[in-house]
């Protein structure tokens, strides 16, 4: 089992190009502290297995939930004043271009961006059937027993 999950990222490595969740920039230091400790809290309860016990550690789970939605709003609060100062200041300096990226940033639109897959030889597939088949062609050559 182990084997598959490894080529399963292999593949994805190669053709996908995986990337890792990046941090959102708003989040302070403190919240990644807070939400390390809800992850903790939370397996806590998941472990708990008698019912006064499982009540407790819910309840302590539930505190420090609250916490973390807190302190995540007021960190997008500040972040957004700070952006908002940031355009302002933009606007008397006449900087189209970091106004825009202000506003982009603010805004929170999602650009998706679809990453080619290519062929062995380097040609770009273009249809979705055809980039799920060498999905699948590559998957497979990698997972099939060697040796």
């Amino acid at each position: 089992m182990e084997g598959n999950k490894n080529v399963y990222i292999e593949t994805n490595e190669k053709i996908v190009r995986f990337r890792e969740n990046q941090q959102k920039e708003w989040i302070s230091e403190e919240t990644w502290k807070e939400i390390e400790t809800r992850k903790l809290a939370k397996e806590k309860v998941n472990r708990s297995k008698k019912g006064q016990q499982k009540i407790s550690t819910q309840t302590q789970y539930s505190e420090i939930n609250k916490r973390v939605k807190r302190s995540i709003r007021k960190d997008k609060r500040n972040w957004i004043n700070e952006q908002a100062k940031l355009a302002e200041e933009a606007e008397r300096k006449r900087d189209v271009k970091e106004r825009y990226n202000i506003t982009r940033k603010l805004s929170q639109r999602k650009f998706r961006m679809n990453r080619p897959v290519k062929t062995k030889s380097g040609i770009l597939l273009t249809t979705q059937e055809e980039q799920l088949n060498r999905w699948q062609r590559t998957f497979f050559q990698n997972v099939q027993p060697r040796g």
